[in-house]
């Protein structure tokens, strides 16, 4: 077999790879759907007009219309759990918690914080009145409910959410237990004596979490906590109670059994046993990483399709290695800058915005140093060409002087060739965006279906604002990085860009360890690591195809400024 037919051999089986894993995500995110829609009754409501919630009812309807058909309201009403996400994070998040809760016998309701999820108030910085505020809301909407017991209702929280808990619960009197998930405060403010307080932490939570929690537990209780231990008595409505949640970490906790199983024995103990326990064939996790595994393929395929679409450029020749230290002293240089506060405010996001930024800062760095004729050498292995090889004029020193011809005429003038006039600078930008288009567009469909098992990924339109200026901000830094690094083999140009994020992400978490970027940044990694990985596999099948980092950088830019303006709370 000659090359060519080898070359078409590979490509048609590629092809149908891509065909055979398309065909699997879309009937994994059929499935998806329907175990989100389905399994436990929920509704959507919007609680005083701007809080958007989730009420999850135990039992069982008919069919596939949990969310449409209620089941009966049972008379008296059930223990009822308010439960509050962290921060950067949405109702969605909480999902398969509430869920878990409610085949236990308990109902649920989520909601999204202002400046979270679909909220559209502005999140607040500091304090926690405006959370307060939010938590009263919809407390007070749970007990109206036919479905609740107003004497029984239980707030539950996780992170931020966890600290907003126990501050509610200590200025008002109504939670009949109170249960911090991975963090608390450091000192209780309120002047009510909060009732049944269970602490849970992550084995794998940060050591500030964890001790925060074991503080808050020994406030409220007076004295020494250790791990495992209760104290208290829970009908007096006293106990306060520290667990760990093995083999977790601050995020995995939330799909975690064992949070399950010990939040819904503190509710059958603090506030009475709800409906009977069922078990609802709903469990998303498992189903979201076969997606994600299948969803590979599709990825590339798609970066494949954008790139065909844009067309092939000639490959060319990168900085490789040379490249790498010039990145890291473009990122490392402006962090201790940005240690006055969270930058990210400036562009009305708080944490994820000081990253956009500290990449604008970065790229316009690498945009100036590298026009430097230090730089261009040391980023050009075979160093710049001799002016006597570009230049007829000039001999190569101690060489004889050659005999210079004596001009020719000047030809005569030709009028140009009839027919198109020449590309306007603008039509090459023009070309691009129905490839980057396709490139982002499909990225965000694909990772929709996994959006209710995690975060929500439909962004508000302020949202979409802040994203398109987060694109725009960190555009010349992933234009520079691909310049230097996405060239040669698709194979080598993806080993570089990858080298760089790792040294991106290292740095990050230097100025997260010294205080110098937001905490918050620190706990986004767990979130942007296997974003990055994902959005690498789309923009490695744009490479292949079209050999051009002017499709690659724009991609990248918005895909990272979608996910950043999503999770970010926002504060204008």
């Amino acid at each position: 077999m000659t090359d060519k037919p080898v070359r078409r051999h590979w490509r048609l089986l590629g092809v149908g790879l891509v065909g055979l894993l398309t065909v699997v995500t879309a009937v994994l995110a059929v499935q998806l759907g329907a175990r989100n829609l389905g399994g436990v009754p929920h509704r959507d409501v919007v609680i005083d007009g701007r809080i958007p919630a989730t009420m999850y009812v135990p039992g069982a309807v008919p069919g596939n219309s949990s969310t449409v058909d209620l089941p009966p309201s049972p008379p008296g009403g059930l223990p009822a759990v308010v439960l509050a996400h962290g921060h950067s994070a949405d109702r969605s998040m909480m999902n398969w918690l509430a869920r878990r809760l409610a085949d236990a016998g308990f109902v649920v309701v989520t909601f999204d914080f202002r400046g979270h999820g679909g909220n559209t108030d502005r999140h607040e910085i500091h304090g926690f009145e405006g959370r307060r505020a939010d938590l009263t809301a919809v407390f007070e909407w749970a007990a109206r409910q036919s479905y609740v017991d107003e004497r029984r209702i239980a707030v539950a929280g996780h992170s931020m959410g966890a600290a907003a808990v126990v501050d509610f619960a200590t200025h008002d009197t109504r939670p009949v237990a109170t249960m911090a998930l991975g963090g608390s405060v450091a000192s209780v403010e309120g002047g009510v004596t909060a009732r049944n307080m269970l602490f849970l932490v992550a084995q794998g939570d940060p050591v500030l979490v964890r001790d925060e929690a074991v503080r808050t537990a020994e406030e409220v209780f007076g004295g020494d906590i250790d791990f495992g231990s209760e104290y208290g008595d829970i009908a007096a409505g006293s106990a306060v109670g520290l667990r760990e949640i093995a083999n977790s970490n601050h995020l995995s906790m939330l799909y975690a059994g064992q949070t399950a199983d010990l939040m819904a024995d503190w509710m059958d103990r603090a506030a009475g046993p709800g409906a009977a326990p069922r078990t609802t064939d709903d469990d998303t996790r498992l189903l979201a990483v076969f997606y994600l595994v299948a969803a590979v393929g599709v990825l590339f395929g798609l970066g494949m399709l954008a790139g065909t679409v844009a067309g092939r450029r000639p490959d060319r020749r990168g900085a490789g290695w040379r490249a790498l230290p010039l990145v890291l002293v473009a990122v490392v240089l402006p962090i201790p800058f940005l240690a006055w506060g969270d930058a990210g405010l400036l562009i009305g996001v708080e944490a994820g915005g000081a990253l956009a930024l500290l990449l604008g800062v970065a790229g316009v760095l690498l945009l100036a140093v590298r026009r430097l004729d230090p730089v261009r050498r040391w980023l050009t292995p075979t160093g710049p060409v001799p002016a006597y090889a570009a230049t007829a004029s000039v001999a190569p020193p101690g060489a004889a002087p050659a005999r210079v011809a004596p001009p020719e005429p000047a030809p005569e003038a030709v009028a140009p060739p009839a027919g198109p006039r020449p590309e306007a600078p603008t039509a090459g930008v023009r070309r691009l965006l129905l490839p980057v288009a396709l490139a982002v567009g499909g990225l965000l469909l694909v990772l929709l279906p996994v959006g209710p098992t995690g975060h929500t990924l439909v962004p508000t339109p302020a949202r979409i604002v802040i994203a398109l200026l987060m694109a725009l901000i960190m555009l010349p830094f992933f234009h520079v990085v691909d310049d230097l690094l996405r060239a040669g083999s698709p194979l080598a140009a993806s080993g570089w860009s990858l080298a760089a994020r790792v040294l991106i992400l290292g740095a990050v978490m230097v100025g997260v360890g010294n205080a110098v970027l937001p905490g918050m940044l620190g706990l986004y990694l767990m979130v942007l690591a296997p974003f990055l990985i994902l959005l690498e596999l789309v923009v490695a099948g744009v490479y292949v195809a079209s050999r051009d980092p002017r499709l690659t950088a724009p991609v990248q830019a918005l895909a990272l400024g979608w996910l950043l303006a999503t999770l970010s709370p926002v504060v204008w």
